[in-house]
């Protein structure tokens, strides 16, 4: 416990000091370009440590403010934007940021990135149940993906395809879309499970296919384990409890359920740590903003000061040029008034 604490303390001090070079950066930041460049950093940043992302999006805006219409930078943030509102369920505000990147991705003739647009429109269709739609997108993707021959591409297709079609419960089909998945990944690397055997377990699982579904689920568990992404190894955990209820192996189906149950409650905890993370990353944000404030209020007042300064050189420059000017004509008044007596004499 005192080492997860400490490692824990630890990273928190990385991640503030990772902040501090971000802040420093951009106060150093002189070009639109250079600003731009730091407040997508700042953006990523929170994105990937908060969990409401207000920060990330606050700076991807400001990012947004700097770019050029129609470019590629705008097509960048506008993604990032897109992925916020992903995150944050604002599904309408993520399909039009998504849309936007997509149209100026295809004016640039940028093919990977305009893919990548669909397969993530087909995400945000996916998480609204609009299951229709995602596959839709999905299958532009994969069009995209397969005439450039990206194996990895049209796999990711693929999975997302089978898995929108197991939602909608057309589960023979999901069943042949993700072994053309599988099929595609294993020209890639044989020996490399993937996220698609979590979703093909599942279909074969419905199916009644209960040994193929737990050789695949247990491939699911090494790919997932090995990501560290806890949410998918819940997931793998309550599937394979399912699986191990169908065979009447109550002991091992209990065993799982509890693996469940602490991975589920792993993501509580995680989620209750990255809202006091959250809350610590603001509060030294707003410290950073406030030095940040007030250095370019000084630097304000000094160019303040520097140009009453060069004012008031210019007018005491005048002022005495005056002064000689007035000595000049008092004298030249001087010698009229004593030519003056000289002649009357």
């Amino acid at each position: 416990m005192l080492f997860f604490w400490g490692a824990l303390f630890s990273l928190k001090a990385q991640e503030l000091s990772k902040l501090d070079s971000l802040h420093s950066s951009l106060s150093r930041s002189v070009s639109d370009s250079a600003k731009y460049s730091n407040y997508i950093l700042l953006g990523n940043y929170f994105f990937k440590t908060q969990i409401y992302n207000d920060s990330a999006f606050y700076y991807t805006r400001k990012a947004l403010e700097l770019s050029q219409e129609g470019s590629k930078a705008r097509a960048r943030v506008l993604f990032n934007l897109a992925s916020i509102q992903t995150n944050a369920k604002n599904y309408k505000e993520a399909i039009t940021y998504y849309t936007q990147a997509k149209d100026i991705s295809m004016e640039l003739g940028l093919v990977s990135q305009v893919s990548g647009c669909y397969n993530n429109l087909g995400a945000v269709y996916f998480f609204k149940g609009d299951y229709d739609l995602a596959i839709d997108n999905y299958q532009k993707s994969f069009e995209i993906v397969e005439k450039s021959n990206n194996t990895r591409g049209m796999a990711t297709s693929l999975m997302n395809i089978g898995e929108a079609l197991y939602k909608k419960n057309d589960l023979l089909e999901s069943k042949e879309v993700l072994e053309k998945s599988l099929a595609l990944l294993n020209t890639v690397s044989s020996e490399e499970p993937s996220l698609a055997h979590l979703f093909y377990s599942q279909t074969l699982l419905a199916l009644n296919k209960v040994p193929e579904a737990e050789e695949n689920a247990q491939k699911a568990l090494v790919y997932v384990k090995k990501q560290k992404d806890l949410q998918s190894i819940g997931q793998v955990y309550k599937l394979l409890s399912k699986i191990y209820q169908k065979k009447e192996q109550y002991k091992d189906a209990l065993e799982y359920s509890k693996q469940y149950a602490i991975y589920n409650d792993s993501i509580s905890n995680a989620t209750a740590l990255n809202e006091v993370e959250k809350l610590e990353l603001n509060l030294a944000l707003k410290d950073k903003q406030e030095t940040i404030d007030r250095y370019t209020q000084r630097e304000q007042y000094e160019s303040i000061i520097y140009i009453l300064l060069g004012v008031g050189i210019f007018l005491l420059g005048i002022l005495i040029a005056g002064i000689f000017e007035i000595r000049r004509i008092k004298k030249e008044l001087l010698n009229m008034q004593l030519s003056l007596l000289k002649t009357k004499e």
